[in-house]
C-alpha cells in the first residue's frame, strides 16, 4: 500500500518491485501475486479508506462542542483543463494539519461545494463504521467538531460558509443532549462559528493595487509610450520590471533573453549575484521583489544595454524604459514598500501563531499606509513598520540611499502616496474585522478560544492545489478516487499513522479497510464487481 501511495511506484511495475522486495527480505521468490487490476482497484480503495479513518479519528478527538474550541476547516478550489476541483483541509487542536478530501466537482458554486463536503464527511464516517445509525452520529460529530472556517475572500466562499454553518446548526441537536432546553445564549455559543480569511491573500492583492496606482502615475506624468511594448495598458514601471526579469533571468525569455552575458557582465563589475528572479512559477510579491532588485541593478543594466550589439524587441523595450526617470522612481517606491512592509509582513505570516495574533500587525500596517498616503517622504527614510525588523542587505542599503536628483525624489514620493492609497483601500476592505472597530479587533475570551486552531493563512489549501497540479500533469488519466487518495497519503502520511499502532491494532485497521471495501462493493458504491476486479478476471496472475 505504501509503495503505491508514497513510493510512487506505478501499477505496471509494482509486481516486479514487490517480487524484488520479498526476495531481498525473505530470500524467497513469490510464485503468484495480485493481478494488475486488483492492485489498481482494491488496494487503492483500501488505502483511501485507511486515510479516511486516520482523519476521522483525529477530528473526533477534537469533538467537544461545549469547550468553545474545535477544528478549523480550510477549503480552496481550482480549475484544471476545464475540470473543477475542491480541496478541504482541517487544522486540529493538537496542531496537526490534515487533508480531509479533494474532489472533482461539477461547478464552482457554493451548493456544489457543500455537496462535495458532505460526501467527504460521509466517506470519513464510513471508514469508521458501516452501520447507518452509528454513521449518522459520527457524521454529526465530525461536522460539529468544526468551529471555524478559513478560506479566501471569493464571493462563493461566503455563501459556502453560511450554508455549512446552517448544516452544522441542524446537526447539533442530534448529538448534544437536551439542546432545545438550553438557554438562548448557550445555544448561540454552541451554534456560533468563526469565519476568517487568508491573510496571505491580502498580500497577493496588494500587487494589483500597486498596478492601478502606477497606471495613474503614467497617465499623469508620462510623456510618451514605449513603441516596442505589446501591452499599451500596462504601467511603465511594471512593464520594465517584467521585461527586465524576462531579459536577465535564466527562466525568462528563452528566445530573446541574455542571462549568461548579463551574469558575466555583473561579475566583471564585482557583483556576484543577479538579484532579479524569474516570474515563471511565482506569484506573490514578484513585482515588488523585482522592483527592489532592478533599482539595485539600474545603473549596471543601463550600461549593459548601451553596449549590447544585438537587438530584439525585448532588448529594445527594456533599453527604452530604463532611460525613463519616472520608471526608476516607480521601482524605488515599490522597493521601499516591499522592504518596509511587504517582506516583513510575509515573514510574520510564516511564524507560528493563530490569526488573531495579527491584529497588532494589521493595525500597524494601517497606520503606516495612512501616513504614507499623505506624505510619501516618510517611507523614504529608514525605519520599521512592525516589531520584525526590515532586512538589512545590499538591496535595502541601496534603496535607502539619499538621492540628489530632486525630480526623482518628487516622483518617488508621489508614487509612494498613490500606491499606499490603493493598498489602504485593499487593507480596509479585506481585513476590516481585525482592524480597530472591527468584529475581532478586541476579541473576547470565547472568541480567542474558538480561534486557537485558525492559522494565519490558507496555505494548507494552496499546498494541496500544488500537489493536485503536479499529479494531473504527471498522471493525466488518474481517476478522481485515486487522485484524492494520493493527495491524502502524500499530505497526511497515513503510513506514519499505521506505524504508530501496535501490530494488533494495525492488523485490525487494515482488516477493517478490507471489510469496508467489500461492503461497499457489495452495495455497488465503488463500481467494481464482487470479486474486486472491475469487470475483469480477479484471479491472481503468476509472476
Amino acid at each position: 500500500m505504501t509503495l503505491l501511495t508514497e513510493g510512487n511506484v506505478s501499477i505496471r511495475k509494482l509486481r516486479k518491485v514487490l517480487t524484488t522486495v520479498i526476495k531481498n527480505l525473505t530470500g524467497k521468490v513469490p510464485q503468484r501475486l495480485p493481478s494488475k487490476t486488483l492492485l489498481s482497484s482494491r488496494i487503492m480503495m483500501e488505502a483511501r479508506i485507511v486515510a479516511s479513518k486516520q482523519v476521522a479519528e483525529e477530528m473526533l478527538k477534537d469533538f467537544d462542542p461545549e469547550s468553545g474550541a474545535g477544528t478549523t476547516l480550510h477549503q480552496d478550489a481550482t480549475t484544471f483543463n476545464h475540470s473543477h476541483y475542491q480541496g478541504m483541509q482541517v487544522s486540529l487542536k493538537s496542531g496537526k494539519h490534515l487533508t480531509l478530501g479533494l474532489r472533482q466537482v461539477a461547478g464552482g458554486d457554493a451548493e456544489t461545494y457543500l455537496t462535495a463536503f458532505k460526501e467527504s464527511i460521509d466517506s470519513l464516517a464510513a471508514a469508521i463504521t458501516s452501520a447507518e445509525e452509528e454513521k449518522s452520529i459520527i457524521v454529526a460529530s465530525l461536522v460539529s467538531s468544526i468551529k471555524c472556517l478559513m478560506s479566501d475572500q471569493a464571493a462563493v466562499n461566503g455563501v459556502f460558509n453560511r450554508l455549512l454553518a446552517q448544516f452544522r446548526e441542524e446537526l447539533l441537536p442530534s448529538i448534544i443532549p437536551e439542546f432545545d432546553s438550553l438557554s438562548t445564549d448557550q445555544q448561540q455559543q454552541l451554534v456560533e462559528m468563526g469565519t476568517f480569511a487568508c491573510r496571505m491573500h491580502l498580500l497577493v492583492n496588494m500587487e494589483p493595487a500597486a498596478a492601478r496606482a502606477l497606471r495613474v502615475l503614467d497617465i499623469t506624468l508620462s510623456e510618451g509610450t514605449n513603441p516596442h511594448s505589446l501591452y499599451s495598458e500596462e504601467a511603465g514601471t511594471r512593464r520594465v520590471i517584467r521585461t527586465a526579469a524576462a531579459l536577465f533571468t535564466r527562466r525568462g525569455s528563452a528566445v530573446a533573453g541574455a542571462p549568461d552575458m548579463w551574469e558575466v557582465f555583473l561579475r566583471g563589475k564585482g557583483q556576484q549575484k543577479n538579484h532579479l528572479v524569474t516570474y515563471h512559477g511565482r506569484r506573490m510579491n514578484i513585482s515588488f521583489q523585482n522592483a527592489l532588485a532592478l533599482y539595485f541593478h539600474w545603473e549596471d543594466a543601463t550600461l549593459f544595454l548601451a553596449d549590447w550589439p544585438a537587438d530584439n524587441d525585448l532588448i529594445k523595450s527594456v533599453r527604452y524604459d530604463i532611460k525613463e526617470p519616472l520608471y526608476r522612481a516607480g521601482c524605488r517606491a515599490m522597493g521601499l514598500i516591499y522592504g518596509l512592509l511587504m517582506e516583513p509582513f510575509e515573514r510574520i505570516l510564516k511564524t507560528p501563531g493563530n490569526i488573531l495574533d495579527l491584529n497588532t500587525d494589521l493595525e500597524r500596517m494601517l497606520s503606516s499606509l495612512q501616513v504614507w498616503s499623505s506624505d510619501g517622504s516618510v517611507a523614504m527614510k529608514r525605519g520599521s513598520v512592525f516589531a520584525v525588523q526590515p532586512l538589512d542587505n545590499e538591496l535595502t542599503a541601496k534603496i535607502f540611499e539619499e538621492v540628489e536628483n530632486a525630480e526623482e525624489n518628487a516622483f518617488t514620493q508621489l508614487a509612494i502616496e498613490l500606491i499606499s492609497a490603493e493598498m489602504l483601500i485593499v487593507l480596509q476592505r479585506q481585513a476590516s474585522i481585525q482592524l480597530p472597530g472591527g468584529k475581532h479587533w478586541e476579541p473576547s475570551t470565547p472568541v480567542q478560544q474558538m480561534a486557537k486552531t485558525v492559522p494565519k493563512t490558507n496555505m494548507l489549501g494552496e499546498c494541496d492545489m500544488t500537489v493536485l497540479d503536479n499529479l494531473l500533469r504527471s498522471k493525466p488519466s488518474i481517476s478522481s478516487h485515486n487522485l484524492e487518495m494520493l493527495v491524502m497519503w502524500w499530505q497526511n502520511k497515513p503510513s506514519h499513522y499505521l506505524d504508530s499502532l501496535s501490530p494488533a491494532e494495525r492488523t485490525k485497521v487494515l482488516g477493517e479497510a478490507s471489510s469496508s471495501f467489500l461492503h461497499r462493493v457489495n452495495e455497488g458504491k465503488e463500481g467494481f464487481s464482487s470479486n474486486g476486479s472491475g469487470g475483469e478476471d480477479g484471479d491472481e496472475d503468476p509472476v
